[in-house]
């Protein structure tokens, strides 16, 4: 890979993972303020599970991403 490549790479994966803070952290901070029926604590508790698991899919899908990027890098100086 060249090197704007990789500058380019590391940026774009910054970004990603920001991003991907950013909007897990807004999806868990809007099930905060459910209030109401005596039924909502079992949507809210439904609701933080699900974004439990969906914190773990993000990550595993960076990781994923983060490994290949790694594996370009490595074959992009083999030549």
């Amino acid at each position: 890979m060249k090197k704007w490549q990789k500058i380019a790479g590391i940026v774009s994966l910054a970004i990603l993972a920001i991003i991907n803070f950013v909007i897990y952290g807004l999806s868990d901070m809007q099930t905060m303020y459910i209030k109401g029926h005596p039924s909502v604590e079992r949507v809210l508790s439904d609701s933080h599970d699900a974004l439990l698991n969906i914190g773990y899919l993000v990550l595993a899908n960076y990781l994923i991403i983060v490994f290949l990027f790694i594996c370009l890098w490595r074959k992009g100086g083999k030549r």
